[in-house]
């Protein structure tokens, strides 16, 4: 069972304490060669992936409508406490703008995976249609 859920968490939560550690830092070295709003697109992207990656177990199939909706949900709830957090390091601000990228990202992850979905032959296979 904790191999199990290691499996599908494990990844998303290291990605999360990554996140968290970028975000502590004052002055990241990141920021120096792209925009802020392009990382923030990336990262959440790469959130979105591994989000329904965990609630979906997988990734080989496509996901149902609620293991996505689980996976924006907690995406968005940690793209929002990570602004929160960053208003208390020094030299970081929190902002609306960049709240707006990792949505961005994170539904851009969604439609990705969609239409990778769509693409590999599971439009019209039983696994398709929505998981209750």
């Amino acid at each position: 069972m904790i191999v199990s859920f290691l499996r599908w968490w494990g990844p998303l939560l290291a990605y999360m304490c990554l996140i968290f550690y970028l975000s502590s830092s004052s002055r990241p070295t990141l920021l120096q060669y792209a925009p802020d709003y392009a990382l923030h697109f990336v990262g959440y992207f790469v959130m979105g992936v591994l989000s329904v990656r965990a609630f979906a177990r997988g990734l080989a199939i496509p996901a149902g409508w609620r293991h996505t909706l689980y996976a924006l949900v907690l995406a968005m709830a940690y793209a929002l406490s990570d602004e929160w957090h960053q208003a208390f390091v020094p030299r970081r601000t929190a902002s609306l703008e960049d709240l707006a990228a990792d949505f961005l990202g994170i539904l851009g992850a969604l439609a990705v995976l969609s239409i990778y979905w769509w693409f590999a032959g599971w439009q019209d296979s039983p696994a398709a249609r929505p998981r209750w």
